[in-house]
């Protein structure tokens, strides 16, 4: 089964008061097989790929919209898995609809009930296009 090396993250708030750095580095250990040309370490013998999340990521968890904060927070049993799908955006590792996957993924192993897990995972597949393609563009800047 899918894990993490550790339950907890350890991360610090940013003077904005949205934003978080993530002070300790973790991997999660995904089943889902990543897109041909995606360079990842496999894990168990080839049943599972590592994506290990750094030190210092800035994160703000789940971008969710302030108005929704009642029903769809932006912290809580799912950080870790937001923590993940925020890296994988920035960094670019694989396509979108692969983090997506590994993202819904990371939050059944974090134990999110199946409604809030299907919220925020539809949440990303309608809306976090804006998101790709913006890290996308940084990603190009940086490499020019």
């Amino acid at each position: 089964m899918s894990s993490f090396t550790d339950p907890q993250i350890e991360c610090r708030v940013l003077l904005c008061g949205r934003n978080f750095e993530l002070l300790q580095p973790f991997t999660f250990y995904t089943r889902h097989t990543p897109p041909e040309g995606t360079q990842l370490p496999e894990h168990a013998g080839g049943q599972f790929y590592d994506i290990v999340v750094h030190a210092g990521l800035i994160t703000d968890f789940a971008s969710t919209p302030r108005l929704t904060w009642s029903l769809l927070p932006p912290i809580g049993k799912f950080s870790k898995a937001a923590v993940v799908h925020d890296y994988l955006y920035i960094r670019q590792i694989g396509d979108r609809a692969w983090a997506d996957r590994v993202f819904l993924e990371a939050m059944h192993v974090s134990r999110v009930n199946i409604i809030n897990r299907y919220l925020y995972y539809w949440g990303v597949r309608a809306f976090g296009w804006w998101a790709w393609r913006k890290w996308r563009k940084v990603k190009e800047a940086a490499n020019d």
